[in-house]
């Protein structure tokens, strides 16, 4: 009650009976932005990244991306793709097959598609030539492919790789050819973009994220639930993402309303989350935590043993973390946990390596080892083998000592394969030093 007492409070502006309420009613051009990405191995064994990079780029130009599909390395399988996108879509992009290579046919696809013949372009046939003369190579016959534009179609330069992106406007519609490789596709749609904009005018879509730690997705869902009832699908378009241990909430609004509704949709949302709210989605624990750490003034060392050293990579993955951590020890034999963290051996047998007492041992070992301020210890049991009775696969117990004190055992039970149970695991290493570390710089002593 407390709850929707609040929300009524902070978001009666906007509420659909309210006098101060603005659905977006006034004719807005809502452009349908359909993807196809080219390529065998993203049917087969490689990851497509593409669809959100692009999503990204073209949010702030009021576009939204509706639909992408993936098609193999066959002419009559992207230009069918095509065809079938400009049936329904108003901006086509395809990423992928402009390479040299004889399985790169994006080019012959789209012309086929479209009813557009292709023809060299001298000039761009020198500029690739010229790349390949800068890195002491010289030019396969093959790259001059890379030169045939669709007839009417603007070249987009590319300064990272040799192929060339092409914009082609179809009157209402428009086709967008973009290199596969990420660094270079993201280099030419920004020079796409000035075009786009052009010809697709709309109101500036708004984005706010949000990056919740500690709690799987259906009970992120639950607690955001009287904030989503609050703003219907056509004022505010929702996404939740879920990811190991972390989820992501994403708002997008357009306009005016977007400037009103999103800010009182973050009050919400910290009100409701408080310390499980990490930040947006950019937002990483071991940023989070470096950065609490670095304000501090305090160091860190680790003893890692289930984890295999992956809570210090994540670490030292952050520009300047020298600064703060100081060593991680991965002591994943009894033997190395004796040797290198002091756990006696009779704490060993007694309890086992995977025990409360024995997670007691590491944090304070490798604290006393290092002389940090805090220490964080892992051990437990990813899987798939090595369960016991009553210490099942994904158990984990979690050490967090710090100069002076008693070190704190936190227990948590994961599920998943035995990579995501260590990456869950190294989530939650990080998350209970960043809440320690919250409260600590929260403490108004």
């Amino acid at each position: 009650l407390r709850l929707q007492k609040f929300l009524r409070g902070i978001s009666g502006a906007y509420e659909p009976n309210g006098l101060g309420f603005e659905i977006i009613r006034a004719a807005m051009t809502a452009y349908c932005v359909e993807l196809v990405h080219v390529g065998t191995e993203l049917l087969t064994f490689k990851v497509n990244s593409h669809t959100i990079a692009l999503a990204q780029l073209l949010a702030p130009l009021g576009l939204r991306v509706a639909r992408a599909c993936l098609a193999a390395d066959k002419i009559e399988e992207i230009a069918g793709a095509v065809r079938l996108a400009l049936s329904r879509s108003d901006l086509i992009i395809v990423t992928g097959g402009l390479g040299p290579t004889f399985d790169d046919v994006s080019r012959e696809a789209a012309g086929l598609a479209v009813g557009r013949a292709m023809e060299s372009k001298p000039e761009i046939a020198g500029k690739i030539a010229a790349k390949f003369h800068k890195a002491c190579l010289k030019m396969p016959i093959s790259n001059a492919r890379q030169a045939m534009i669709l007839k009417g179609a603007v070249v987009l330069d590319n300064n990272v790789g040799t192929a060339p992106g092409q914009f082609l406007d179809l009157g209402r519609k428009a086709l967008l050819l973009l290199p596969g490789p990420p660094s270079e596709m993201k280099d030419t749609l920004r020079k796409a973009l000035p075009l786009i904009r052009k010809k697709f005018s709309a109101e500036k879509l708004l984005m706010r994220s949000f990056r919740i730690a500690g709690h799987p997705e259906s009970q992120v869902e639950e607690m955001a639930e009287p904030i989503l009832r609050v703003f219907s699908d056509r004022e505010v378009e929702k996404t939740i993402l879920a990811a190991p241990y972390l989820i992501d909430l994403v708002f997008q609004a357009r306009g005016r309303q977007a400037r009103r509704v999103l800010p009182a949709i973050s009050r919400m949302i910290k009100k409701v989350f408080g310390n499980d709210l990490l930040g947006d989605a950019s937002e990483t624990l071991e940023n989070k935590t470096g950065r609490l750490l670095k304000k501090s003034n305090l160091t860190l060392a680790l003893a890692e043993s289930c984890t295999g050293g992956m809570i210090a990579d994540r670490i030292t993955d952050v520009p300047g973390s020298s600064a703060y951590f100081v060593e991680g020890i991965v002591a994943y034999s009894n033997e190395a946990k004796k040797r290198s963290l002091g756990v006696s051996q009779k704490t060993l047998q007694k309890f086992g390596a995977v025990s409360p007492e024995t997670a007691a041992r590491m944090a304070e070992g490798v604290l006393r080892k290092s002389g940090a301020d805090y220490a964080v210890s892992t051990t437990g049991i990813c899987g798939p083998g090595g369960a016991v009775k009553g210490k099942p696969a994904g158990l984990g117990y979690f050490g967090l000592a710090r100069k002076n004190a008693k070190a704190a055992i936190f227990k948590k039970n994961f599920s998943g394969g035995r990579l995501t149970i260590k990456e869950k695991m190294t989530c939650f290493a990080l998350d209970i030093l960043r809440r320690d570390l919250s409260g600590r710089a929260n403490d108004p002593r």
